[in-house]
């Protein structure tokens, strides 16, 4: 009941104002810059793997061996999640050491990066499965 709550004469505790970090602003302003450069050499790299692949036509002497595409597709997408494991393991606990998520947990945030960095590959694979 509001009237009794006005009659007890309630007030907020009192607490010093928030003082936001200098650090902390700026390094959440360049947070997706830096996702970006850790990610761009492997998904630039992978294009061009794939790229030299078609060139090279390994993928038909591969079909005349008896390999489908699917084994094909499964490798890159094995090979890539692997070194993004690697990737997203480091970039977390810089993240986390440097305190910028030490308050939050390890492995929500693990999984974040890792999701990010598995759609770039899997976006890189659909744009080179067009071509």
């Amino acid at each position: 009941d509001m009237g009794t709550l006005e009659s007890l004469g309630v007030s907020p505790f009192p607490v010093s104002g928030h003082e936001g970090e200098v650090f902390l602003t700026v390094a959440s302003a360049l947070l997706g810059f830096f996702l970006f450069i850790a990610f761009s050499y492997s998904v630039s790299r992978l294009i061009s793997l794939v790229v030299a692949e078609r060139e090279n036509k390994l993928r038909q002497a591969m079909r005349v061996m008896g390999m489908m595409d699917v084994s094909l597709y499964v490798s890159w997408l094995l090979t890539y999640f692997a070194m993004y494991t690697f990737v997203a393991l480091t970039v977390t606990a810089v993240l986390n050491v440097g305190g910028i998520y030490a308050h939050s947990d390890f492995f929500l945030i693990f999984v974040f990066i890792w999701l990010c960095g598995a759609s770039s590959v899997s976006v890189a694979l659909t744009q080179i499965g067009r071509a």
